[in-house]
């Protein structure tokens, strides 16, 4: 009787891992060379085996747990990096960035933040200086490690916002990009600042997210 029971807590989806509904996107700023499959595993429990892009977010993937490690599919998966979700929420973003210990590091991302929404920019610095950055009118500073959402102010002709980022230098900034960034209020876009391969500067890439109007 008791197996019976606990069969039938199994099949309506009782348990504690799986019954928490997690979901995980994920987005990588640089990916190892020829990365195969990864999962997300927890205890015993594994998710299905996903690709992690790097121009676009990933599908929703269930994931076992709050505490996971994501790695290489197979009996001897090489672990990539381990992931703690917040206590709260069930819908999250997971930007992978290059890691010193692992080969990610991770920046979480709650896909419900209400401060985050299309339209708006996430910045991400991950280099080892000072960014500093002018969206339309909003001005933000990002130490080396910091992330923020940036909202975007005075659109020209209600298109475009003049872009201007750089790196800070003391008391001024040494250009990085003067640009127009498209207005839109279907995606919301992240921002990844990075040394380049020389490590003598600063590069950017930046990525979409396309937010159903049900979902904002």
């Amino acid at each position: 009787m008791m197996r019976l029971f606990l069969s039938t807590l199994f099949l309506l989806g009782v348990g504690p891992l799986w019954s928490q509904g997690l979901q995980v996107r994920f987005l990588a700023q640089t990916l190892p060379k020829n990365l195969p499959e990864v999962v997300g595993v927890a205890a015993e429990e594994a998710s299905e085996p996903f690709s992690v892009p790097k121009n676009n977010l990933s599908p929703r993937q269930q994931m076992p747990a709050r505490e996971f490690v994501l790695q290489t599919v197979g009996e001897n998966g090489k672990p990539l990096s381990k992931i703690k979700l917040p206590e709260s929420g069930s819908d999250f973003i997971v930007l992978l960035t290059p890691g010193k210990d692992t080969v990610f590091e991770p920046v979480i991302v709650n896909s419900d933040d209400t401060s985050f929404r299309p339209g708006h920019f996430y910045f991400l610095n991950r280099s080892k200086e000072t960014v500093v950055g002018k969206v339309g009118d909003t001005q933000a500073m990002l130490k080396p490690g910091e992330g923020k959402v940036v909202v975007p102010t005075n659109p020209q002709q209600e298109r475009y916002y003049n872009v201007l980022l750089g790196v800070r230098e003391g008391n001024s900034a040494r250009p990085l990009s003067s640009a127009r960034w498209p207005m839109s209020k279907v995606n919301r876009t992240y921002v990844f600042f990075f040394d380049d391969p020389s490590g003598k500067s600063v590069d950017f890439r930046a990525v979409d997210e396309f937010v159903p109007p049900d979902e904002e």
